[in-house]
């Protein structure tokens, strides 16, 4: 509902996270498979398609990330994305 792309079920796998502080719903943050093949990303990262095949499983895509619109909390994105990391 406040996500800008709305809500689309997503497919493959995934992992889904809610933070939560005191009781507090504060936001949301998904983690899916990447996609087979993007161009632009595996020439960045200087993949040709055997190194794809052999590396891809290391990628994951983040779909969705969202912090409620009245949450107020400084620097809090970057904190969820470190504990999901040290995860």
């Amino acid at each position: 509902r406040f996500h800008y792309l709305g809500y689309t079920r997503a497919s493959g796998a995934q992992l889904r996270y809610l933070a939560i502080s005191n009781g507090r719903l504060l936001g949301a943050i998904g983690f899916g498979a990447a996609a087979w093949a993007l161009q632009d990303r595996d020439a960045f990262i200087g993949w040709d398609a055997k190194t794809r095949r052999q590396r891809l499983h290391l990628v994951v895509g983040n779909p969705r990330y969202l912090i409620l619109p009245w949450v107020r909390v400084p620097h809090l994105a970057s904190h969820l994305l470190g504990a999901v990391a040290r995860a």
